[in-house]
């Protein structure tokens, strides 16, 4: 396949990340402004699913209540749903995203919270509806993971 002078010399002069409703979520596709010696050009490419996301620079600080920790996920679930049944809005999640956790459990939480005061409110709020191991910590993102 020959290739012109015009399409070898495209230079990519600005990307940009479309589609991206939820910060979580991957961009649905790129668009990509590329300029030859006598036109500029935008062309839409689809981002690819594989791509990874960028780790943030320096992961924030945040807090939460921990309800308990389990090896099961089955059994983190379970608990959690027991919470929910008494009003409190208890999640799962894995400790392995977290530098301050064990590896390999399964969590159950309240939060994310914005400071520890709040956390240590919702930690009390817990052992009053039947979760007496409640406590608050400080968490931190595990960025290389």
């Amino acid at each position: 396949m020959r290739v012109s002078t015009a399409t070898a010399a495209l230079v990519p002069l600005l990307v940009l990340a479309v589609g991206c409703g939820d910060a979580a979520q991957q961009p649905t596709r790129t668009v990509v402004q590329q300029r030859t010696a006598t036109q500029t050009r935008t062309v839409t490419v689809p981002t690819p699913a594989s791509r990874p996301t960028p780790a943030p620079e320096a992961a924030p600080l945040r807090y939460l209540a921990q309800l308990g920790s389990f090896r099961s996920r089955a059994n983190a679930d379970g608990f959690a749903a027991d919470l929910r049944a008494h009003g409190l809005r208890a999640a799962v999640m894995r400790s392995d995203a977290y530098v301050e956790m064990q590896p390999d459990y399964w969590v159950v939480y309240l939060g994310f919270f914005e400071d520890l005061g709040a956390a240590k409110a919702a930690a009390t709020q817990a052992h009053a509806s039947g979760s007496p191991d409640a406590f608050a910590r400080q968490v931190t993102y595990d960025v290389t993971r």
